[in-house]
């Protein structure tokens, strides 16, 4: 529970971003719409808990910039 309530802050200021930059490489993909939503929903959660887990979380500046407490 820790874990995701110092997370949903950034899930809340990454996913539209996240969402619209895969979505634009994957909308011209000739599959079904229920395939491209799974990709871009599935995609989208993993990138952004990759960016939280490497970069924002261990880095002090981002998580600063996002609006986390610092860790000593």
């Amino acid at each position: 529970m820790k874990y995701a309530s110092e997370a949903v802050l950034l899930f809340y200021i990454l996913h539209q971003t996240v969402i619209v930059t895969i979505g634009f490489y994957i909308a011209n993909w000739n599959v079904n719409t229920i395939f491209k939503y799974l990709i871009i929903s599935t995609s989208s959660f993993v990138a952004i808990i990759i960016v939280y887990d490497l970069v924002v979380k261990r880095i002090n500046l981002f998580r600063f910039l996002f609006g986390m407490k610092r860790k000593k």
